[in-house]
This record gives C-alpha cells, structure tokens and sequence, in this order.
C-alpha cells in the first residue's frame, strides 16, 4: 500500500509539473543547509502538529504562510481507503474469517519535502509514506516532522 501511494504521489507530482513545465529532481536531506523559511501544506490539525513540533525544536526557522518566500516546502498529504472488515468466528482470532458489513479505514500519508531552486526546478528532498487502520493521524504527522527536524539539524549542525 505504501509504495503503490508513494508511486500514485510521484506520479501526480509529476503531471503537476509537466503541465507547470517544472522539473523535480532529486535531492538529498543535506541541502536543507541554511533553510531558513518554510512553508507547510497540509491540513488544519496536521499543520498545527508539524509546525508545533518544528517551533519546539527548530526556534530559528521561520514558518511563513506564502510558499513564494519559503526555502523549502512541507507537503503533507493525507488519504483515506475503505474495505470490507474479516471478522474471526473464534475466540483470540483463530478459526476462519469470514466477510462482514463492517469496515475498516486506512489512512495514509505520503508528505515531502522540496527545496525549490529556481521558479522551474524543485528538489525532492525527503520523502515519507506511513498508513494506519486506526486514527492516529496526528502521530503520522508527528513523525513526518521529526524526521524533517532530525534532517535539519543533520544538515545544519
């Protein structure tokens, strides 16, 4: 699931930037060196969580509501699939499965972190995929932004 939703985000980045004539490149998490603005999209709860995180952490890195002014971009996107519920007949699982009305959800994120080195060039400069059956999507985003903290201060120490 990880990979078909990390393949599906590539892809749609890609059209975006075909039709905008944007060319993503590959980067790496040593040129956040010297990132001083950041701009962060995602959704109002997920936003608050990673920004929280990184003003804890990261007090001289300024998040900015204009993507124009940042030096790197966060993208955290957010997704939710549906199935069918198997239920067991038997007692701690054991036994056979069978199909039910119930249904499960998925969340799963696919977030990136690109530097923009001119207005026709991006770098892809950290990825991540995480899914859950359960709700805990604030961890998700969480992670994604101690991950970018832990890269930062890698590529600025």
């Amino acid at each position: 699931m990880k990979k078909a939703l990390v393949a599906s985000i590539c892809v749609a980045l890609t059209v975006v930037a075909a039709r905008a004539q944007v060319r993503i490149e590959a980067g790496r998490a040593g040129e956040l060196k010297d990132v001083r603005k950041i701009f962060i999209r995602a959704e109002t709860p997920d936003k608050q969580s990673i920004a929280a995180e990184i003003a804890k952490r990261l007090p001289q890195v300024k998040i900015v509501d204009d993507s124009e002014r940042a030096d790197a971009l966060l993208i955290f996107t957010v997704s939710q699939a549906s199935s069918f519920a198997n239920w067991s007949n038997a007692f701690f699982g054991m036994g056979e499965k069978t199909p039910s009305t119930a249904l499960e959800y998925e969340i799963s994120v696919a977030a990136n972190v690109v530097k923009p080195t001119s207005s026709r060039r991006l770098r892809t400069l950290i990825r991540f995929a995480d899914s859950r059956r359960a709700g805990f999507r604030n961890d998700m985003a969480t992670r994604f932004a101690k991950i970018f903290v832990d890269a930062y201060i890698s590529a600025n120490p």
